[in-house]
Formats: structure tokens, sequence, C-alpha cells
């Protein structure tokens, strides 16, 4: 068999990490499959004993990991980077292919710091010049590339992410840890984000509602998503939560939580609200829609993109416009029976044996 070498550091990170637990599944029937990461985070996974493990800690965009690279990757047909940062000296893989969720660090540019700003200018130029394809999520993923960086068309693949039906469906099941009444709330009567606590998120403008009580004294906000250790965490948006009485009191955060305990907060909220300002793909809102909670989300074209006409919109500046389209879910029945209606078809669109058959083409060919 071929034998593929693939990046599994961020086996565990939110989006990257589901994208990557799913199409490896798929991909060790058809190649002898070597993963870079650690086999204590590996062995969780029903495929880990199909895979050979070469244990490699480095952090991610690290000097270290650099130095690494050419030392540790094998001889092999392809190298799969399923993140920007590739490596950037010769390895002994004869062919090349990186995955680029969104090119959020050269759309944000000016908001970066000199160090990170110097990072991905050499890292994304040299991700795209260094590999053989280009895979991304979205079409609108794929003209932010072309439009950042300049190269053949010929060279990208768009291959969308999904969520599997199977683990993500609606549950009143008690298994996992987390039990609503811990967190202080109740079946519902909150409502729930999630995404790492980063200031292009928008988590703010869901805090307006609250500040300036445009929603329900009772409803709660749930936040999922990782706090600590995040190069962009929206430390502004945390200070403000600490320093308010009322949002401290309304505002409940799980960090990190397991899969059961996360599709429990999605079949038990009220509605679930995804306010981002950049995304290159957005897998929540398909997971919400999945567990039949109605999602609102932010009018931005990769939202429109993926989610259709499933989930009610709302300028994602405007308070008063998310707070309009939060009453309207929590007073009108047949709407919100609509929305969840129309949200299991949407997500029916989207599956990892499509995902993963696209990959397997894209390697094959190489």
């Amino acid at each position: 068999m071929k034998k593929v070498a693939i990046d599994c550091r961020m086996i565990n990170s939110s989006g990257i990490g589901t994208y990557l637990q799913n199409n490896v599944a798929g991909l060790v029937d058809h190649f002898e499959v070597i993963a870079l990461g650690s086999s204590d985070e590996l062995k969780k996974f029903d495929w880990y004993k199909s895979v050979r493990v070469l244990e490699f800690n480095a952090p991610i965009y690290s000097l270290k990991e650099q130095l690494m690279y050419p030392i540790l990757i094998p001889r092999c047909e392809v190298l799969w980077s399923p993140h920007f940062n590739v490596p950037l000296l010769p390895t002994r893989a004869k062919k090349r292919v990186v995955t680029i969720h969104d090119v959020f660090h050269l759309h944000y540019y000016s908001s970066l710091s000199l160090f990170q700003k110097i990072y991905a200018s050499i890292v994304f130029r040299f991700a795209v010049a260094l590999s053989n394809k280009i895979i991304t999520v979205s079409k609108f993923s794929q003209q932010e590339l072309l439009k950042y960086l300049k190269f053949s068309t010929d060279k990208i693949k768009v291959i969308y992410n999904a969520i599997e039906p199977k683990v993500f469906h609606k549950t009143a099941d008690a298994s996992g840890n987390l039990m609503l009444s811990e967190l202080g709330i109740v079946k519902d009567r909150y409502i729930l984000c999630v995404g790492n606590i980063k200031s292009h998120k928008n988590i703010k403008v869901v805090l307006e509602t609250i500040k300036q009580n445009l929603i329900s004294a009772d409803i709660k906000l749930v936040l999922v998503g990782k706090i600590d250790g995040l190069i962009t965490s929206d430390n502004q948006l945390l200070q403000e939560i600490a320093r308010s009485p009322q949002l401290k009191e309304r505002i409940i955060f799980t960090n990190y939580i397991e899969t059961n305990d996360l599709i429990r907060l999605y079949s038990s909220a009220m509605i679930f609200i995804f306010p981002s300002l950049y995304e290159g793909f957005g897998i929540p809102p398909l997971e919400a829609m999945a567990c039949e909670c109605p999602v609102i989300a932010s009018d931005i074209p990769v939202v429109r993109e993926i989610c259709g006409d499933a989930v009610l919109y709302f300028n994602p500046t405007e308070p008063n416009d998310l707070a309009f389209k939060i009453q309207q879910l929590m007073n009108d029945e047949s709407l919100r029976k609509h929305m969840i209606t129309i949200g299991i078809k949407r997500v029916s669109q989207f599956t990892w044996l499509e995902s993963v058959q696209s990959h397997l083409s894209v390697f094959a060919r190489l």
C-alpha cells in the first residue's frame, strides 16, 4: 500500500480536529497511514491500531516543529498537512498536500503582532508554493486564498466538511459527564454558542443583547469553547464579563467538553447562535441542525454558502437585529418547527463519506 504521512497533532482541536478524525478514519483502509502525533491522544480512536504513530509533540507554529519535520517525516508517497504550518525545509515525502481552512491571518493581517505578521506571510506563501495540491473547505475560502495568494486555480480543490449523523442527533440520553443542573441551566431556557473565545467569533454581539436587556432575563448564555492558551484570545471580552455582575450571572463557560456532553447541550438548547464575522466553513451550525436545535447565524458569505435557507440570518454588528430573531424563534412555534425541519434536510447534504472519497481522489492522483 502507498504510504501517506499525516500531521495529527491537532487531532483534538475544535474544527481541524473534527476534520482530521473523520478523514483519517476513512483513509486507513486505502493507504498505509503514518500519523505524526501523540499516541496518548490518538489511541482513543477506533482507527488507532491501523496506523503507525511517530511521536511528534513539537508545538504548532514553533521553530522546533520546523527543525524536526525533515528528521521525522519518513519516505512516503504523500505528506498531508491539515493546517498551513507546513514544513519549510525539504522532507522525504515525494508529494505534498496542504489543507488551508481559511486565511484569517491574512484577512486580519493588521491586527496581528509583528511576529505573527512575519510568520503568516512566510508560511502561507510557502504552504502554497511547496504543496502539489491545496485543499480548502468552501468556495468562499477558495476565493479568499486566490485573492491573497496568487497561484493557479488548477492547484486547489474544494472539499466540504461534514458531520456524522450517527453521532450528532437529538438525544435525551444521560450518558456523559456533564449534567445541565451542574451548569445551573434548564432545558429550553438557554442560548448556546460553540467556538473558541476569539474576537472574530463575535461573541460580543450576543453579550450586548444581554447587557441591553433585549432578551428575557431568565435566558442564560452557554459558551462552549477553548479559553486558555489561544494566540488570538478575545481578552477584552473576557475582562468585560469579569467586571459585570449582570454578565457573570447569565453567562456560563464550559471550556472544552466531550462530544456526548456537547450533543446534550445542542439537544436541550432553545436556540443556537453562530455570530462569527469570519469563517472558512463553520461546522457548529450543522451540528446544531442535526440535533434539532434552530439556528440564528451571522449574514456572511460563507454561512450563506454552507447553511442556505436553513438558518435565520442577522446583521452581526446589530444586537437589536439578533434580539429580534431570538424573539421570533421564542414566540413562533411554527417557525421553530419549520427551521428544525429544513435544518435536518440541509445537514444531509454534507457527509464525511463524500469528504473521504474526495481526499482519496486527491491522494491517488498524486
